[in-house]
């Protein structure tokens, strides 16, 4: 193996600029691709809640009205 670097075909003008990549993302339903880059899941609302993907934000009656300073 050398510890020469290896040779690019950029060219020296393009040295230190960003490069943007245009990437298209796949659509899967198999849960076996979670975790693969540029692969969106598409799962059943119930999966997904099981999953942990949906945080329940709202107020109980009770925490309401232990919260009451009675105006």
């Amino acid at each position: 193996m050398s510890d020469a670097s290896p040779e690019s075909d950029a060219g020296a003008e393009s040295a230190g600029k960003i490069t943007r990549a245009l990437t298209t993302s796949v659509l899967s339903r198999n849960l076996a691709d979670l975790g693969t880059p540029g692969v969106w899941i598409e799962v059943d609302p119930d999966i997904a809640e099981d999953m942990g993907a949906f945080e329940e934000k709202a107020v109980s009656v009770a925490d309401v009205e232990a919260d009451e300073d009675g105006d």
